[in-house]
C-alpha cells in the first residue's frame, strides 16, 4: 500500500519542482498527467487526515523555499489524497478547499538550472531538522513586508549574532535601516511591528524590493552555512 498527495497547479511549475526534488525525501511524481506529492513517510502515517496534515507542513514550507529559490509565478493546491492498495485499486479522498501555496515572482530563473538543482531538497531537510528554519520558511510563505524582512532578520542573528557581519553575509548600516523601517509607525503606520509615533523616521531610505533582495541573499548564505554544519556533524 502507497499514499500520495494529489496536486493542482501550473504543469511547468510542477515540473520544475519535480526536477528539484529527484530521489529526495519528498518527490513530485506524474502518473497519467496527474502529478503527486509522494514520501516514504507518507507510509508510516495512518489514515488520510493525517496524511493531508502532514501533506500541509511541508506544502508550506516549500511556498516559503520556491520563493526563495526558483521565484515561480504560479499557485499549487493540494485536491486530494490517494491510497493505492496492493490489489491494484485506489481509494481517493477529496477536499473541497484546498490549500493555496502562492508563489511570488522574485527574479526570472531557468528551469533545472544547476545553480539551485539541490537547494530545494537541502532546504526541506534542514527544515525537518531545525523548527527555526521550519519557522523561517513560513515567514518567507506568508510575509511580503518590512515587519516580516524584520523576522527573517531576528531568527538568522539569533543563530549566528555578529557572524553574519563579519562574514560579509550583509552590513550592520543595511540592517540597522530595515530595522528603523520595520519597526516604525511613522514610516508603516498601522503595518509597522511597533506603534510607538514617537520614533522619528529614518533620514534614509531603501525600497522594499531592496530589502527583501538583500535578506533574501542573507537567508541563502545562512541556509548555506547551516547546512555545511550538518553535513560536517
Amino acid at each position: 500500500m502507497e499514499w500520495r498527495v494529489k496536486l493542482s497547479g501550473d504543469r511547468l511549475t510542477l515540473e520544475q519542482i519535480q526536477e528539484q526534488l529527484k530521489g529526495e525525501e519528498y518527490q513530485i511524481i506524474e502518473d497519467q498527467g496527474q502529478f503527486y506529492l509522494v514520501s516514504p513517510s507518507f507510509n508510516e502515517v495512518l489514515g488520510h487526515a493525517k496524511i493531508k496534515e502532514k501533506a500541509e507542513i511541508i506544502i508550506n514550507r516549500l511556498n516559503g523555499f520556491l520563493k526563495l529559490v526558483l521565484g515561480l509565478s504560479s499557485q499549487l493546491s493540494i485536491s486530494g489524497v490517494e491510497r493505492c492498495r496492493d490489489n491494484g485499486k485506489t481509494d481517493q479522498f477529496i477536499y473541497l478547499e484546498p490549500i493555496i501555496l502562492e508563489i511570488k515572482v522574485m527574479t526570472p530563473k531557468i528551469p533545472g538550472s544547476e545553480t539551485h538543482k539541490s537547494k530545494l531538497a537541502k532546504y526541506l531537510i534542514l527544515a525537518e531538522r531545525n523548527e527555526n528554519i521550519a519557522l523561517l520558511s513560513e515567514i518567507l510563505a506568508i510575509g511580503n513586508d518590512f515587519p516580516s524582512i524584520d523576522k527573517l532578520i531576528e531568527i538568522i542573528e539569533e543563530d549566528v549574532g555578529d557572524l553574519m557581519f563579519r562574514l560579509g553575509w550583509i552590513s550592520k548600516k543595511k540592517v540597522k535601516l530595515i530595522r528603523r523601517i520595520a519597526n516604525n509607525a511613522r514610516v508603516l503606520r498601522g503595518r509597522a511591528r511597533h506603534a510607538k509615533l514617537e520614533w522619528e523616521p529614518p533620514g534614509e531610505k531603501i525600497s522594499l524590493e531592496e530589502a527583501k533582495r538583500l535578506i533574501f541573499s542573507l537567508v541563502e548564505k545562512w541556509l548555506a552555512y547551516k547546512y555545511n554544519q550538518l553535513e560536517n556533524k
